[in-house]
């Protein structure tokens, strides 16, 4: 769930007068028909992954510099993903070892988003990440991310919107351990991330109660520490999902998304079979979402 496209009421983005607050809880339940990313024989397993984020939103500054208007926010998330728990497909794996994928995901961002006159935006942000193994404790790996994007967004089909961005993203790493699967997270070294994301949200009723919110993205992350120097990793990723708004704070989700993942030489050379893959993800999602 995209948390500048609240289902609370109205959107995250638009102009307060004060200080605001957002709480959103969002569970969700999938199939995975690649849970070990790998680029043959890979096995399919259920996940489930509970996601909380709290932001809170600054007053809005009208034509500050060269924006037409510029609120900034203060993000925290945590995410705990759960793998191989329970069978969605019969030939799904319930293996004990998956539970070696589990993970705790945290984040904490303070951004600032500014509108020009032209209608194109502008985000900044600097982020810390932190992956820990929440059974034993062990922080895996730590991540300091400054991003920047500009884009805009179109009306289409009357009453959707339609949202073009391109974001930059330069990380720097420390890892303390690998993760169970390489190259799933991008910690093996600082990176520059580029991408490109195009996503529509269509309400499909007057009501404004459910929602066609598909998206497509691709990236490409270069990796510039020693061990890694010329690693390129190509990723990209298609996603169709409905939105059903429940009440104003409560929503069921449902969506299914194929990533595709490729690689130069350098990376099937360090990654192996780890460093190209094709994976699809369905399933269900129910959420909670809050503002204050």
């Amino acid at each position: 769930m995209e948390l500048d496209r609240s289902l609370s009421g109205k959107l995250l983005a638009e102009d307060t007068e004060g200080f605001r607050s957002v709480f959103q809880v969002d569970v969700r339940s999938y199939r995975s028909d690649n849970i070990t990313r790998v680029g043959n024989f890979g096995e399919s397993a259920a996940v489930t992954e509970y996601t909380t984020i709290g932001r809170l939103e600054f007053p809005t500054f009208s034509d500050l510099l060269f924006f037409e208007a510029f609120s900034a926010s203060l993000t925290a998330l945590g995410q705990r993903s759960y793998f191989g728990q329970y069978e969605i497909d019969s030939s799904d794996s319930t293996d004990d070892s998956l539970r070696n994928l589990d993970y705790e995901f945290r984040s904490v961002t303070v951004g600032g988003q500014g509108r020009l006159t032209s209608e194109w935006k502008i985000d900044l942000s600097v982020e810390y990440d932190e992956l820990v193994d929440f059974r034993s404790h062990k922080k895996l790996y730590h991540a300091a991310v400054s991003s920047f994007s500009f884009g805009r967004d179109y009306s289409v089909f009357g009453r959707g919107s339609v949202e073009l961005d391109v974001v930059a993203e330069y990380a720097l790493t420390k890892m303390y351990q690998p993760y169970e699967v390489p190259g799933v997270f991008d910690d093996a070294g600082d990176n520059l991330r580029t991408a490109l994301n195009l996503s529509l949200v269509q309400p499909l009723d007057s009501g404004n109660r459910f929602y066609l919110t598909p998206s497509a993205s691709m990236m490409r992350t270069a990796y510039t520490k020693p061990t890694s120097t010329g690693r390129i990793d190509y990723m990209l990723q298609v996603e169709l999902a409905a939105i059903y708004r429940v009440m104003p704070w409560l929503y069921l989700r449902t969506f299914t998304n194929y990533q595709d993942k490729s690689a130069n030489e350098k990376a099937r050379s360090l990654l192996a079979d780890y460093a190209e893959y094709n994976n699809w993800d369905a399933g269900l999602g129910l959420g909670v979402s809050l503002s204050f």
